[in-house]
């Protein structure tokens, strides 16, 4: 029975430090778009979705968009310094199975059958928190950005 208890007591414990939001609502992402890349997203892009996750301290973000050739510039300006990682690079490999591992990813961010040329990577970037990563994955084929960062 006092294990019994424990066990809820942790269950209850973690239900109220985490939290999820996701949506695809082009209103409501077009906020979160503008916040990480210092731009209103224009008309070409169509398409925007987000899921947020935060397990106490712990923060993942997740975007997938389409994109026109001056948005990305201007999102690649934005968040430079960017590290690129060549598609057959360990680098890239490693990037791409952490980035398709994982309890909390959306569904809709599969990168497994994707062909992306590189990936654009930081990490580090941010200065109030322990660590933080960002990778950019730009599917020219398809013509949308795949974007997660997260951080603790």
């Amino acid at each position: 029975y006092m294990i019994l208890k424990k066990l809820l007591f942790i269950f209850i414990l973690f239900s109220f430090y985490s939290c999820t939001y996701e949506s695809s609502n082009r209103e409501k992402t077009a906020i979160a778009f503008e916040e990480n890349f210092g731009f209103t997203p224009p008309k070409e892009i169509k398409t925007i979705k987000l899921r947020n996750t935060t397990i106490r301290d712990n923060v993942a973000h997740w975007m997938a968009f389409t994109y026109d050739s001056i948005s990305l510039k201007k999102i690649i300006e934005h968040d430079k310094p960017l590290k690129i990682l060549p598609k057959n690079s360990l680098d890239y490999q490693k990037a791409i199975e952490d980035l398709t591992t994982g309890a909390n990813i959306p569904l809709w961010f599969d990168l497994r059958n994707l062909g992306f040329n590189k990936i654009y990577f930081k990490e580090n970037f941010l200065k109030e928190t322990y660590f933080s990563e960002y990778y950019l994955l730009v599917d020219d084929e398809n013509k949308v950005i795949y974007l997660h960062v997260s951080y603790f």
